[in-house]
């Protein structure tokens, strides 16, 4: 919401600076506050590990973005593989040899790990289709300005606080893995309503939409979470949380750039079709600003377009929810312990 305020009275480069004074006072706040007391001991640095690790994933995440802009440079993104691929198995090497390792060779050997990981790996991808997506899909297809289209996402985050806060409930009753199915089911039939959403439906059935998904996500996260970390010995818990936190940013990330160039085939499919209709006009429909000077023959087609694309990318992120469902079908559940 307050970033459609800034775009809608200021300019959309302005939202990046909202991060400043708040970034400011939570570091004062824990400064202030925030008092660890922990028994220090001296360990190596896995500097090998960690530099190879960085430049992999580095290289992989421009490789997904890269893929999703209009031009491909082939040269440049195979470079970009063959030097994810080089420094990923450097990587594995390095760890191998580490006195304290920055990531564990151990956890791979977890099949209940893995599997919670893809899990949640499924879940960020659809996450970062939804809160991305659909501010645009309300504005670009539903007209909406970008205040409106940004309280879209209001209702998904009162609803993640409130499954969040009753999940304990539901995990007493049915346990950790059944939670997960409910979870997943719910994100389900939020994907099958978005999905079915007709091309001049009100922009409340997108608020609907984001507080069915919220809901899931509330009841999914914690509940995920707290299994990955039980999944692993005592021991093991910061760096299964370290690499899940990673495979979660990663899910997000690469699932956008995969999202991004459907989206941009859907574009260039309807650029052909009709010589009017042009990729910067289709990015400019979403920016009432920019919507003035747009011809009004060509605002119908526009939308439409982007509604295809929108229907397109449903389709897709909800596959990655029946993959999470089918992984944790696989997920053997078992604690660290065991």
């Amino acid at each position: 919401m307050s970033g459609g305020l800034i775009v809608t009275l200021l300019d959309w480069r302005w939202v990046f600076f909202i991060n400043i004074p708040i970034g400011i006072y939570m570091a004062f706040i824990v400064w202030k506050n925030f008092d660890l007391k922990t028994d220090h001991t001296k360990k190596s640095i896995d500097f090998a590990g960690s530099t190879s690790l960085s430049i992999a994933v580095i290289a992989i995440m421009l490789l997904f973005q890269m893929m999703g802009n209009a031009v491909i440079n082939l040269p440049l993104l195979l470079t970009l593989l063959v030097v994810s691929f080089l420094f990923f198995i450097g990587f594995y090497f390095a760890e191998k040899r580490a006195v304290d390792p920055i990531v564990p060779l151990e956890l791979f050997k977890n099949p209940s790990f893995i599997a919670k990981n893809i899990i949640f790996f499924m879940q960020y991808g659809f996450f970062g289709f939804y809160t991305n997506y659909l501010p645009t899909w309300g504005q670009g297809v539903m007209g909406a300005t970008a205040l409106v289209g940004g309280m879209v996402l209001i209702p998904s985050a009162i609803m993640l606080v409130i499954g969040t806060r009753n999940v304990n409930h539901l995990i007493q009753k049915v346990g950790e893995k059944k939670t997960i199915y409910i979870g997943f089911s719910i994100m389900v039939l939020g994907a099958i309503f978005l999905f079915s959403l007709p091309e001049h439906a009100s922009i409340v059935m997108l608020f609907v939409a984001t507080a069915i998904l919220g809901t899931a996500f509330g009841i999914v996260n914690i509940t995920l979470q707290v299994a990955v970390q039980e999944s692993v010995a005592k021991h093991l818990i910061g760096a299964a949380t370290a690499v899940n936190a990673l495979l979660r940013t990663m899910g997000t990330t690469l699932v956008l750039s995969g999202l991004s160039i459907a989206l941009n085939r859907t574009f260039t499919e309807a650029t052909a079709h009709n010589p009017k209709l042009t990729t910067t006009l289709l990015n400019q429909i979403s920016d009432a600003k920019a919507l003035k000077n747009i011809p009004v023959n060509l605002i119908a087609p526009l939308r439409h377009t982007l509604f295809n694309g929108m229907h397109l990318l449903a389709l897709i992120s909800g596959l990655l929810l029946f993959i999470a469902l089918f992984v944790n079908w696989l997920d053997p559940w078992k604690k660290g312990l065991e």
